[in-house]
């Protein structure tokens, strides 16, 4: 598990992202997903939504973290997801 973290970590950073902010991308790239709620509880914490509809993921970016989340988890299918 912890190199799986690792690797979301890197990604993260290969993308300009953070690990949550990058999470965010995901999410809101995601055809099947119509709302995303964020509740930060401090004002910093809205940088990572900030960075997240900033950076926006490509395709290719979005196909590469589903290939790292099934991965790390096998048992659920991100397939299933999708609209």
């Amino acid at each position: 598990m912890f190199h799986a973290i690792d690797r979301l970590k890197y990604e993260a950073e290969q993308l300009e992202h953070t690990v949550t902010s990058l999470a965010l991308a995901w999410n809101l790239y995601h055809p099947s997903i119509a709302a995303t709620i964020k509740g930060p509880k401090r004002a910093e914490h809205l940088d990572a939504v900030k960075r997240a509809v900033n950076k926006p993921l490509d395709e290719l970016q979005w196909q590469s973290l589903n290939v790292l989340f099934s991965e790390c988890m096998p048992d659920f299918d991100l397939n299933r997801l999708r609209g």
